[in-house]
C-alpha cells in the first residue's frame, strides 16, 4: 500500500488526474477512520474488561462460591460478568460518540428529573420549561462534542458554525454515500480536467462545495425539514451533482458522447436515493436540492471556456491534421507521426514532463531509425538533443546502447557515439559498460572523430577485463592506431 501512495506521489507531477485519485483515497481512509476507530478502540477495551474478569474469576472469584458451598457453574459466571461489566461501563462512558450521546441525554434526563429541575426553581428562579431542559441539553451535550474532531467538521444549521462551509464535505453520512461520491468525483473530474484544466476544475469543485453549504443553509429555514436543523449536514452531494451536470455538457452540444451523459445520470440517481432512503431525515432537503445543483452544472458546462492546448496536445493535433491528410501514403503516415512523437517528446521534457517525453521519445526515435531512406541530418540533431545533461529522461541504458548499435548499423557515426556515451552514463553492468566503450573506441577511431578519446575508450575496456575476445579486439584496434 505505502508503495502505491508512493509511486502514486511520484507520478502526480507528471498527470495531474492522480492528484484526484491521492484526494479521493486520502478521503476515504479519513472517513473510514471516523466511522471505526471509535468502535475498534471500544471493542479492544471490552475484551480487554472480559479478559481481566476471566483472569478474576480463574484466580479469586470462582473460590469465593465455592468457600460458601456453591458451585461456580456457567450460568453464575455469566451473572457475575454482567454485574462486572455494568460497573465498568459507570466509570468508562461509550468511546463511540453516539453511544456516549445517547448515554448523556439518559443521564440529563434523570437528573433533571431528581434535582435538575428543582435547583433552577430554587437558586436561579427559572421556571422549568422544555425549551429550557433542551437549552441545558444542548449545552451539556456540546461540552463532550467541541472535543471531537469530526463536531468540529459539521455543519449544524442551528449552531450557525460558519467555518465548518469550509470543511463539513470532508465527512459523509455513510458508506454508501462515499463510494458514490468518491466513483462520481473521479469519473467526472477525469472528463474536467481535459476540458478545463486540473486547477480550474477543483477549483470549481471547492467552489461548489462551498456554494451549497451556503444555499443549504439559507434555505433550509424555509422547508419541511427545518425540524432537523439540529442534526450534523455533512457530505459532498450538492458538488457532486453540479460536477454530474457539468460532465455531460459541453460548450457545443451534442458532444459528449451518450454512455458519459447516462453514467452522470446513473449517478445523480443512486446519490438522490441514498439520500432520500438510507442517510438521515435532513439529507431529505439534499434530495430536493440536488436536481437544482445538476442545472447549474449544466448551465456551467455550457458556458465554461476549455483550457488552452498544451505543445504536446498542439503536436497531437498537428499530427492528426497530417495523418489525415496523407493518409493514403502509410509510409509518410509513419514519418509524420514519428516526427510529432519527437518533437512533443522533446517539449515535453523541457517541461520537466519526463515520464510523458520518456515515452514519446523512445516510440518516436525508434521508428525514426527504421526510416528508409535515413533523414540523416534530422536524426543526428535528435539524438543530440535527447543526450543533453539537463533532461532526466526515464530510458533504459539497454535502450540507449540499442539505438547506438542501430546507428552504427545505419552508418551514422556522430549519432550513434552520442547515444552510446549516454548509455555509458547510466549502465551499471559492467559487461555492457565495456561493450559501449568498445564500440564508441571504435567508432571515434574508424571515423576519426576525436580519436584520442576513442583510444581512451578503448585502454578502459582492457582495464576493466583483459582476458575475453572484446579486450582481444581492443587491443588489436590500438595495435592498428600505433602503427599507423
Amino acid at each position: 500500500m505505502l508503495n502505491f501512495i508512493a509511486t502514486q506521489i511520484k507520478n502526480a507531477r507528471h498527470y495531474p488526474y492522480t492528484w484526484y485519485v491521492l484526494f479521493a483515497f486520502a478521503l476515504f481512509v479519513f472517513n473510514c477512520f471516523i466511522w471505526w476507530q471509535p468502535s475498534i478502540l471500544q471493542s479492544f477495551r471490552e475484551n480487554r474488561a472480559e479478559n481481566r474478569f476471566a483472569d478474576f474469576w480463574e484466580k479469586e472469584g470462582a473460590q469465593k462460591f465455592q468457600s460458601v458451598g456453591i458451585t461456580p457453574s456457567e450460568q453464575i459466571y455469566q451473572e457475575e460478568l454482567v454485574d462486572y461489566l455494568k460497573k465498568y461501563h459507570e466509570k468508562n462512558p461509550p468511546l463511540v460518540p453516539e453511544q456516549r450521546i445517547a448515554q448523556m441525554k439518559t443521564e440529563f434526563r434523570e437528573w433533571w428529573e431528581t434535582g435538575g429541575k428543582a435547583d433552577y426553581i430554587l437558586k436561579q428562579g427559572l421556571a422549568p420549561s422544555e425549551e429550557l431542559y433542551q437549552q441545558e441539553l444542548s449545552k451539556w451535550i456540546k461540552g463532550y462534542t467541541d472535543k471531537l474532531l469530526e463536531y468540529n467538521l459539521f455543519l449544524i444549521p442551528n449552531e450557525g458554525n460558519i467555518q465548518a462551509l469550509l470543511t463539513y464535505w470532508l465527512l459523509f453520512p455513510g458508506f454508501f454515500s462515499l463510494l458514490i461520491f468518491i466513483g462520481g468525483f473521479l469519473f467526472t473530474m477525469y472528463f474536467l480536467e481535459k476540458r478545463w484544466g486540473a486547477l480550474p476544475a477543483f477549483g470549481i469543485f471547492l467552489g461548489s462545495v462551498i456554494l451549497g453549504g451556503v444555499i443549504f443553509s439559507v434555505t433550509l429555514p424555509f422547508s419541511y425539514f427545518d425540524r432537523y436543523a439540529d442534526m450534523p449536514f455533512m457530505g459532498g452531494s450538492l458538488s457532486l451533482a453540479l460536477l454530474l451536470g457539468a460532465a455531460s455538457m459541453e460548450r457545443v452540444r451534442f458532444t459528449v458522447p451518450k454512455p458519459i451523459i447516462v453514467t452522470c445520470g446513473i449517478f445523480l440517481f443512486l446519490d438522490m436515493l441514498v439520500n432520500w432512503t438510507v442517510n438521515p431525515n435532513l439529507f431529505g432537503f439534499v434530495t430536493l436540492l440536488t436536481p437544482v445543483f445538476f442545472g447549474s452544472g449544466i448551465i456551467l458546462g455550457r458556458k465554461m471556456p476549455p483550457r488552452k492546448k498544451s505543445q504536446k496536445e498542439l503536436a497531437q493535433d498537428k499530427l492528426n491534421a497530417v495523418l489525415q491528410k496523407k493518409s493514403g501514403d502509410p509510409i509518410a503516415e509513419r514519418k509524420a507521426r514519428a516526427r510529432a512523437e519527437i518533437d512533443a517528446g522533446l517539449s515535453a521534457a523541457n517541461q520537466a514532463e519526463y515520464i510523458i517525453a520518456s515515452r514519446l521519445l523512445i516510440s518516436g526515435f525508434s521508428a525514426l531509425l527504421q526510416e528508409f531512406p535515413l533523414d540523416v541530418e534530422y536524426l543526428k540533431s535528435t539524438a543530440s538533443k535527447m543526450v543533453n545533461p539537463n533532461l532526466f529522461l526515464e530510458i533504459s541504458s539497454v535502450q540507449w546502447l540499442e539505438w547506438g548499435c542501430t546507428a552504427t548499423e545505419k552508418n551514422v557515426p556522430e549519432a550513434a557515439i552520442n547515444l552510446l556515451e549516454k548509455a555509458l552514463t547510466i549502465e551499471k553492468e559492467e559487461s555492457l559498460v565495456r561493450k559501449s566503450l568498445y564500440r564508441i573506441g571504435e567508432l571515434r577511431i574508424r571515423y576519426h572523430l576525436k580519436p584520442q578519446e576513442g583510444i581512451k575508450r578503448l585502454e578502459k575496456v582492457i582495464e576493466l577485463g583483459d582476458h575475453d575476445i572484446l579486450a582481444a579486439q581492443a587491443k588489436k584496434l590500438l595495435e592498428q592506431q600505433t602503427h599507423q
